[in-house]
């Protein structure tokens, strides 16, 4: 699967170049989240479809073709496609993705500040948690 990963990666940044701001991997989900800027207007669908082109790419490719002849499956990659103001919004799945999966991308170290705010993820009883900090009594914050 790394194998997989890498290929789509390497795709993604020859296409993008200087507009790719970052690409993480989760592996639990396995889900690359890929950073590009100036898609915050277009739609979620369409950036399905961007992340589906270089996915169709791949299947082309000798390795994808290996792991479905050894997994008799196709592999299940996701792809989330943001914005690097999206990532400021702080959606819960995205913020845990940030802390738990691989950066394989990050020229300007937009992901890894993003990292280093002050969140924790405690996992209770194959649940998983994420604590944003301690909230005062009466406090707004944006999630």
């Amino acid at each position: 699967m790394l194998k997989l990963v890498e290929n789509i990666s390497l795709d993604i940044l020859s296409w993008y170049g200087d507009k790719l701001k970052g690409i993480i991997y989760e592996p639990n989900y396995n889900v690359i989240l890929v950073v590009l800027e100036d898609v915050d207007k277009i739609s979620l669908f369409a950036r399905g479809e961007i992340y589906n082109f270089f996915y169709n790419r791949l299947r082309k490719l000798d390795e994808f073709k290996k792991f479905v002849l050894e997994n008799h499956k196709s592999p299940r990659l996701y792809g989330i496609i943001l914005s690097p103001k999206e990532l400021s919004y702080n959606i819960p799945k995205l913020i845990y993705i940030i802390h738990k999966g691989y950066i394989l991308y990050d020229p300007k170290g937009l992901i890894s500040n993003i990292r280093k705010a002050n969140v924790k993820i405690v996992e209770d009883y194959d649940k998983k948690i994420l604590d944003l900090g301690k909230v005062k009594k009466g406090e707004v914050i944006e999630i």
